[in-house]
């Protein structure tokens, strides 16, 4: 039996060539390099919501308020961030949401 609804999960990962957006939602709460695994906590990412999304079609690019979807670049607020295009997006392993909010407050937050 599969669930035909919508989606309800919080959590996931945005994966682009290099880089692993762990998100809540759309706040980015994690960054991990993707060769090493390592997490990258000065990441201008980090702390940062999701605005919107840059589409290449038809030769140009458009840029969206639509949510991450495979192929688009990501826009991050205030830091004018924009990442190269996502190449997956999956469910992060409990274990690494683990290490990045124990109790909802972990290292990969950024100070506001």
């Amino acid at each position: 039996m599969s669930y035909n609804g919508p989606e309800r999960r919080v959590h996931r990962m945005l994966r682009t060539r290099n880089t692993e957006y762990i998100m809540r939602a759309s706040e980015c709460i994690g960054v991990r390099d993707r060769r090493t695994g390592e997490p990258v906590p000065d990441h201008l990412a980090r702390g940062l919501h999701l605005t919107g999304t840059l589409v290449f079609q038809n030769g140009g690019v458009r840029p969206t308020t639509d949510d991450a979807e495979v192929g688009a670049c990501l826009c991050f607020e205030g830091e004018g961030l924009i990442t190269s295009p996502v190449e997956a997006i999956e469910r992060p392993a409990r274990e690494l949401l683990r290490s990045i909010e124990p109790g909802r407050s972990g290292f990969y937050r950024r100070a506001h």
